[in-house]
């Protein structure tokens, strides 16, 4: 299965009240920005591992980072919509 990155949304905090029922937290284990010349360029890619050692991978603007405080070790929600899942094989 494969979730794109532009459709993973990090939260911190409690969330309630959302359509996306895909909800599990997880802890940053990588921030690192998108190079000059590749599409998303100046914005930063987030790694994130769920507590069952699945990672995902979440596009986020320079202020998602900012406002967050994202950085490794940083407790997140890691959210989806199941329309985003996609089967591969």
């Amino acid at each position: 299965m494969s979730i794109p990155a532009v459709d993973v949304v990090l939260a911190t905090g409690e969330v309630s009240a959302l359509s996306a029922q895909n909800d599990f937290p997880a802890v940053v284990r990588e921030v690192r920005s998108v190079p000059a010349g590749h599409e998303g360029a100046g914005d930063f890619l987030v790694t994130v591992e769920t507590e069952s050692g699945h990672r995902l991978l979440a596009a986020v603007t320079p202020r998602a980072v900012d406002r967050l405080k994202l950085a490794p070790e940083v407790s997140v929600r890691c959210i989806f919509k199941a329309h985003a899942c996609r089967i591969l094989g």
